[in-house]
């Protein structure tokens, strides 16, 4: 049966399905070719970069072909690769929450997430970009002050008080996560009020099309190499994603790669410029993520660790821990605001467009 024969999109429900023994690093055979199953929850993928295996059939999908006498596997649905090139509607209804963190006492700039020098809070330019991201099942402020909850509340926005001791933002989420039904959680700071919502989009796309990975984030290219040299613009270093032939990694790294490190520092270093180099061998780091469920939940319950202290940025506790960050790189992205002088610029900005319109 070619593969594309293999599930249809339907307008159907999820049919009852019993889930089968998992069958980690099991080789399984069909025909001629032969499968690496991998235990994944709630996906389980094969290896061959075609197919997905579930142990529950998606909503959107029929139950076209089971596995049990092909691959050894009872109750598992083979599912086309397609997939993801089928309209978003016809897919996994995957639910994603996005969370914004917002510590008040902010150590550069106090108090920066109710700044209202614009109209509006400055959280409230990131929420309601937010709320723009067509994936997004709703978007939840989490913070440690009430005066953001009496902000958030002001302006429309469901808002979670979170304990004050948290090292991090993703510290923060996790508590607030917790107890949800929710299979992708997408950490996006507070002190974005001009992320592009598309951008959100495409990252939650990355973990619903890319299951062997537990969290990923995003890249854009420098403008300049005074942007390189700035430590307050986080650089990171790529590595190609998965095995395959050259031309495959090739392909794959012009779109996605696997962190290999983030630093404050201008990374990679040239050493035939004694430091920076071409500016289009740098990329900077955008400071939004996407985590299943229960790998934030695992991460978070980590300590933090050497690198992690040192460069003050989270998601080295990954990379320290072995787990695989996979980042997708966009176009262009507009800098976040870590002080009083970039917040005075992006209110010029604010005000500027709206003079236009």
């Amino acid at each position: 049966m070619p593969p594309e024969e293999l599930a249809r999109p339907t307008t159907g429900g999820r049919p009852a399905i019993s889930p089968g023994p998992a069958y980690n690093g099991e080789i399984c055979c069909t025909g001629a070719k032969s499968f690496r199953v991998f235990q994944k929850n709630p996906i389980r993928a094969v290896d061959n970069a075609q197919f997905y295996v579930y142990d529950k059939c998606p909503v959107g999908f029929s139950l076209s072909h089971k596995l049990g006498d092909n691959l050894g596997v009872p109750g598992f649905v083979l599912l086309a690769r397609k997939m993801a090139s089928w309209p978003l509607e016809s897919r996994e209804q995957v639910k994603i929450v996005a969370f914004i963190p917002a510590r008040y006492a902010s150590t550069r700039f106090p108090g920066k997430v109710l700044a209202k020098d614009t109209g509006k809070f400055l959280i409230q330019h990131t929420y309601e970009r937010a709320c723009l991201a067509k994936l997004l099942e709703k978007v939840i402020i989490a913070t440690d002050d009430e005066k953001v909850v009496a902000a958030a509340q002001a302006f429309g926005a469901e808002c979670v008080l979170t304990a004050v001791e948290h090292k991090s933002g993703t510290d923060r989420i996790a508590e607030a996560v917790a107890d949800m039904e929710v299979d992708i959680v997408v950490n996006l700071q507070a002190d974005e009020p001009e992320i592009d919502p598309e951008n959100i989009d495409y990252l939650a796309r990355l973990l619903i099309e890319n299951p062997d990975y537990p969290m990923a984030t995003l890249a854009a290219p420098f403008e300049n190499p005074k942007q390189v040299a700035d430590p307050n613009i986080v650089k990171v270093v790529l590595a190609p994603r998965g095995r395959g032939t050259r031309d495959e990694r090739r392909r794959t790294n012009d779109e996605l790669g696997r962190a290999i490190y983030f630093s404050r520092a201008p990374i990679p270093y040239d050493r035939h410029k004694a430091g920076i180099g071409e500016v289009r061998q740098y990329l900077r780091h955008i400071g939004i993520y996407a985590y299943r469920k229960d790998f934030l939940l695992k991460i978070t319950a980590l300590p933090q660790t050497p690198l992690e202290k040192t460069e003050k940025l989270e998601q080295l506790r990954a990379i320290e821990n072995g787990f695989a960050i996979l980042v997708g790189k966009i176009k262009h992205t507009c800098d976040g605001i870590d002080t009083p002088e970039q917040y005075a610029e992006f209110v010029q900005r604010h005000k500027t467009l709206n003079a236009r319109t």
